[in-house]
């Protein structure tokens, strides 16, 4: 099968010869140079965009010393796990774990109870409480982003440099960095997601894996996917790539390849998955007063050690009494409503340009100035997400029309617009309200787009190419710093708010303002 045409450096100006699969001798010298120069600068691309990653989430990450937004939930079930007090959650696991894991790494002395009987905190937070420990895995969490993100298109461009220029709107934007400073999930399902895109992007790349490293991959590739899956149910869109990598193997005529890798896939994924509930539930295991969350009998009796059951079993009730409650809750969750003056939902198809942007919360020292924490993306990282959704996917019913791609070039570009509408299309069909930071995976996604697309463009050239991913690159980082005030709580006045304030369907709503 023929790979993408080899880009080089950002500094060719010529495209250079398509590479193939072909064998080469493994006693060939030459070939190791080249390899260890790249996974050198591979790495190092990685170090840069952590550390500035860690730059841009790590300073302040306690300020505000107040609740943001729904740490009003994630707060109280990081508690109950702390001190082994039975819930359930309308989200699988694995995420408020790793909250847990956070708050017990940054201070293991300490297992605050304050919150253990209530769902929602509903008065302010105590300054003499620190929160830095809730929000510290989101953090750590959301530094890896840019990098799995420069892991992917170096696979996906072949270009470091390329690469690398393409992560810099994922690394500032504005939307990511405050979902990655509060104790919320997103973050685990953007990097589980990533993670579990890269293991595709890396098997994609040919067809003929010898068995073991296959099913290593595979496996790996499962567990990924049972994470994502395990942080929120919308993880689920990442299964789409294991039928993509199938189809793959059956036009390759590769079907004992596809049985393996679905095969060692699915055992993966169904361990992860079900793993991480058994370990919610041995973590849980005593009910506080009425709190018991509509379970059954029978598990009551299994916590109060009444009754001894195998741990299929055991399982088995527990999986179920956790699937009833997340269907009573999804069912008590309301519709989107944009006739009501407070909705902070807004419809799928706002979220491509940005809207609707979600107060977090907001405080005043004086009446005069205000602070906001907002989920608001950075206008130039989303501009350029949107342009690569839509240029990616009107390229792709040109080609079906024309054949304009080449076999190499169809294979990510198809993949990644298959990724993007499969997570967007079930979407569109869900009546119960939903928001802005569930966008944030597609809008990922659609800066990739952009930049398969900005290669593609061959009657472009090189020296053009260059200026203009330079422009973008610095309108980027302009845009970061000009919306950082919503983004790090810092003072705004009315005046200041309403020049920043350029999109009516961002809906930000200034407090003061006549």
């Amino acid at each position: 099968m023929t790979k993408i045409t080899e880009l080089g450096d950002v500094s060719d100006t010529t495209p250079k010869p398509v590479q193939t699969n072909a064998v080469k001798p493994s006693g060939s010298g030459c070939l190791r140079s080249p390899l260890g120069t790249r996974r050198r600068r591979q790495f190092w691309g990685c170090v840069a965009l952590w550390l500035l990653s860690v730059f841009l989430i790590f300073p302040n990450l306690g300020s505000p010393r107040a609740i943001v937004f729904d740490e009003t939930y994630f707060i109280p079930t990081t508690q109950k796990y702390l001190n082994g007090v039975f819930f359930l959650e309308p989200h699988p696991p694995l995420a408020k774990l790793l909250i847990t894991a956070g708050q017990l790494a940054w201070d293991p002395e300490i297992r605050p109870s304050e919150f253990i009987t209530v769902e929602k905190i509903d008065r302010d937070w105590s300054p003499d409480w620190d929160i830095t420990g809730y929000r510290f895995a989101p953090a750590i969490f959301g530094t890896l982003i840019a990098p799995l993100t420069f892991l992917i298109l170096s696979i996906v461009l072949e270009s470091l440099v390329l690469a690398f220029l393409f992560s810099v709107p994922v690394v500032f934007d504005n939307a990511l960095i405050v979902q990655s400073r509060a104790a919320l999930i997103d973050s685990f399902l953007l990097v589980f997601a990533l993670a579990s895109i890269l293991v595709f992007a890396y098997l994609s790349r040919r067809v003929d894996w010898r068995w073991r490293p296959l099913i290593l991959h595979s496996l790996l590739w499962g567990v990924l996917a049972g994470c994502a899956a395990s942080v929120k149910l919308t993880g689920l869109a990442v299964l789409a790539l294991l039928g993509l990598y199938g189809l793959k193997l059956l036009w390759a005529r590769q079907i004992k390849r596809g049985l393996v890798v679905g095969t060692f896939f699915s055992i993966a994924f169904l361990i992860t998955y079900l793993g991480l509930w058994v370990i919610h539930f041995s973590v849980v295991t005593h009910i506080i007063g009425s709190q018991d969350y509509g379970i059954s009998e029978q598990h009551k009796q299994i916590l109060n050690g009444e009754v001894t059951v195998d741990p299929v079993t055991r399982l088995v009730v527990q999986m179920k009494d956790a699937v009833d409650y997340q269907r009573r809750y999804e069912a008590g969750v309301p519709k989107l409503d944009l006739t009501k003056p407070d909705e902070i939902g807004s419809p799928w198809y706002w979220w491509m340009v940005g809207g609707r942007a979600i107060d977090y919360r907001w405080e005043t020292p004086d009446g005069k100035a205000h602070g906001y924490v907002y989920l608001l993306g950075n206008p130039m990282t989303w501009l350029v997400s949107l342009l690569g959704v839509i240029l990616g996917t009107a390229l792709i019913l040109i080609d079906l029309l024309f054949a304009v791609l080449g076999s190499g070039q169809r294979q990510w570009l198809y993949s990644l617009v298959a990724l993007y509408w499969g997570y967007m299309i079930p979407i569109m069909f869900i009546e119960r309200v939903m928001y802005l930071y569930h966008y944030l995976l597609p809008m990922i996604i659609g800066v990739m787009l952009f930049a398969l697309v900005f290669v593609f463009a061959r009657r472009i050239s090189w020296n053009a190419k260059r200026v203009s991913l330079t422009v973008i690159v610095i309108l980027v980082i302009v845009a970061f710093w000009a919306y950082k005030p919503f983004t790090y709580n810092e003072l705004l006045t009315s005046a200041q708010f309403q020049q920043l304030n350029i999109w009516a369907g961002w809906g930000l709503q200034c407090v003061g303002c006549q």
